[in-house]
């Protein structure tokens, strides 16, 4: 049987398979679910209208839809977006991870070859045997991944880990700004957690983006800054261009360490910041990894939508510890 498309207006729905709103069904993993199987239109889960003026956590919640335009990509290889380079992408699987010499002569014909080895792992001990094996190679090899490759790696090199061990690479005495490009509702939370902290905080709609972009935002000596795009507005990829703009000016006039928060947030940020290497230190807490740049700035990189209510305000007290024992060092060796 062939299902013709249908047309509401302007609007035509090739697949005229529609998901109903169902309160406690119809969330976001489960549309994106029905949506991989084919249907040609999907709603939210019904949501009180008072709720959602009010912009309640749960309503924003269930308001929630993926920023993605494509389903999401089955395996890593794929989210890379296919050929890369000479060589293309090679998935080394577990099995050769879990062999030390299969695992080295794997990523050197990688080497040889121009391809990106895209190792599987499962366990902290899969992440270190992919260090190991990388950095037993004869030329040098690029390292992408998450806070725990960086654990595993930080180990090897003896860099410092969480505690007292980072002082020995100074943090200087700056202020902390915190960019948000990412609109996942827990980070509501996360930023009313700052604002109760004492930070000074910058929600940018259309009209203050712009003005910001154009005159930069002003700063409040060495306290923490929280800067993020507003909700209930429909931003487009390159407002993170904009909000990358109107940080860069306070960045560069107060020195201020940096907690980013989204991959292509932080990308974009350090790109108009002009920083094109970072030194990896370790990780800061659970998802976050800590890095300095050559001007001495902590960059502390961490996914947009981790952690609990607390989380940047956990981090940020980090670096400011960081910056304490830095100091009561320094003042150790003046006496």
């Amino acid at each position: 049987m062939r299902l013709e498309p249908i047309s509401f207006g302007n609007v035509t729905i090739d697949m005229p398979v529609i998901l109903a709103p169902m309160t406690g069904v119809t969330d976001l993993p489960f549309r994106r679910i029905v949506r991989r199987y084919g249907s040609g239109l999907n709603v939210t889960e019904m949501i009180a209208s008072q709720a959602m003026i009010r912009e309640t956590r749960q309503s924003l919640q269930k308001a929630a839809w993926a920023a993605e335009e494509a389903l999401p990509p089955r395996s890593v290889a794929a989210a890379l977006g296919g050929p890369a380079g000479v060589g293309g992408f090679r998935v080394i699987p577990l099995a050769v991870v879990r062999s030390a010499s299969a695992l080295r002569e794997a990523i050197a014909e990688c080497a040889r070859t121009g391809a990106v080895a895209v190792c599987d792992a499962e366990t902290p001990e899969d992440l270190s045997a992919v260090a190991v094996a990388t950095l037993a190679q004869s030329v040098p090899v690029a390292l992408a991944g998450t806070a725990a490759l960086a654990r595993a790696l930080a180990g090897l090199l003896e860099l410092p880990g969480d505690g007292p061990g980072h002082a020995a690479r100074p943090l200087p005495e700056r202020p902390v700004l915190v960019v948000a490009g990412t609109r996942a509702p827990s980070l509501d939370a996360q930023f009313a957690a700052l604002a109760a902290a004492g930070a000074t905080m910058y929600d940018l709609d259309e009209a203050t983006l712009a003005r910001a972009a154009r005159d930069g935002l002003p700063h409040d000596g060495p306290a923490t800054t929280a800067v993020r795009l507003a909700r209930g507005h429909a931003w487009r990829a390159a407002d993170v261009d904009r909000l990358a703009a109107a940080v860069v000016p306070l960045a560069r006039a107060t020195g201020a360490h940096l907690l980013l928060t989204g991959g292509e947030t932080a990308r974009r940020v350090l790109d108009a910041l002009g920083v094109d290497e970072l030194t990896v230190l370790g990780p800061l807490g659970a998802g976050a990894v800590l890095c300095r740049t050559a001007d001495g700035r902590a960059v502390v990189t961490r996914p947009g939508s981790f952690g609990g209510d607390g989380h940047l305000v956990d981090l940020t007290a980090r670096l400011r510890a960081l910056m304490t024992e830095t100091a009561a060092t320094s003042a150790g060796k003046d006496s």
